[in-house]
C-alpha cells in the first residue's frame, strides 16, 4: 500500500514538472490610462527614474527596499539598482523619445533574463493615453505555471501604478525634459 501511495506521488509529481516545461513561458502584460496633461509631462515623468518613486507601487509596498541610482538618471542610459529582502535587481532605459516612448531592461535577481518594459503614449483630445507593458521569459519548470498566474498577479500592479502617476502628474507640477534627439 505504501509502496502504491510513494509511486502515485512521484508520477504525479513527475508529471506535475513534465507539464511545467511544457508549458509556454513567455508572458505580456500590457495596462493603459488615460492622463488629463500633454504628452511632454507624461514623457518627463516616465523617462525620469527619480520620478518613479510616484507611481511604482513596488516601492511603497516594500519598506525593506533600498535605491541606488547610476550616473544618469533620466533619459536614455538612466539606471536604478535595488536590494530588499526579496531580492535585487534593476532597471536601465534603453531607449527615450518623446515621439516612440519609454524602453527599459529590468533584471529581476542575478541569474534571470531581463524583462522588457515599455511605455508608450498616444495624443488624445483629452490628455495622453499611456500604454505600459512588460514582456519576458519566466523560468522552467515552474515557469509555465507562473506565466498562467503573471497578468493577475502583476496587472493589478501595473493599474495602480498607472493611477498613481495619472494623480500625481494631474496633481503636481512635473518638469518637462526633453534630451537632444529625443
Amino acid at each position: 500500500m505504501l509502496k502504491k501511495l510513494i509511486l502515485s506521488l512521484g508520477i504525479c509529481l513527475g508529471l506535475f514538472f513534465l507539464i511545467g516545461f511544457l508549458l509556454p513561458r513567455d508572458f505580456i502584460i500590457h495596462r493603459s490610462i488615460l492622463i488629463n496633461v500633454p504628452r511632454a509631462q507624461v514623457h518627463a515623468a516616465v523617462s525620469n527614474l527619480e520620478e518613479w518613486s510616484h507611481f511604482m507601487p513596488w516601492s511603497k509596498a516594500n519598506n525593506d527596499i533600498q535605491f541606488d541610482f547610476g550616473d544618469v538618471r533620466r533619459g536614455k542610459g538612466a539606471t536604478k539598482r535595488w536590494t530588499s529582502d526579496a531580492g535585487k535587481g534593476s532597471f536601465t532605459i534603453t531607449d527615450a523619445s518623446i515621439k516612440q516612448g519609454v524602453s527599459c531592461e529590468i533584471v529581476f535577481g542575478e541569474k534571470e533574463k531581463p524583462a522588457v518594459a515599455n511605455f508608450f503614449y498616444d495624443d488624445t483630445p483629452q490628455g495622453t493615453m499611456l500604454q505600459w507593458s512588460m514582456r519576458g521569459r519566466v523560468e522552467a519548470p515552474l515557469g509555465g505555471y507562473m506565466k498562467l498566474l503573471i497578468d493577475s498577479m502583476l496587472g493589478p500592479v501595473f493599474e495602480q501604478g498607472l493611477v498613481q502617476l495619472k494623480d500625481h502628474l494631474e496633481n503636481e507640477k512635473v518638469e518637462s525634459f526633453t534630451p537632444q534627439g529625443s
